[in-house]
């Protein structure tokens, strides 16, 4: 689907349009489950005061 979250922009502002959806998370343990949610926050980039 064209979604932002598939579309992938390069150093020379030209935008590539990628689909991970059938792909597998190599780094499961950088993510933070929401309690009583199916959600996963990724940690390395939420802000400090979330």
């Amino acid at each position: 689907d064209l979604a932002a979250r598939n579309c992938i922009v390069a150093s020379d502002l030209s935008v590539k349009i990628g689909d991970f959806g059938i792909s597998r998370s190599l780094y499961k343990e950088d993510y933070y489950k929401i309690p009583n949610s199916p959600e996963f926050v990724p940690l390395r980039w939420l802000a400090p005061d979330s």
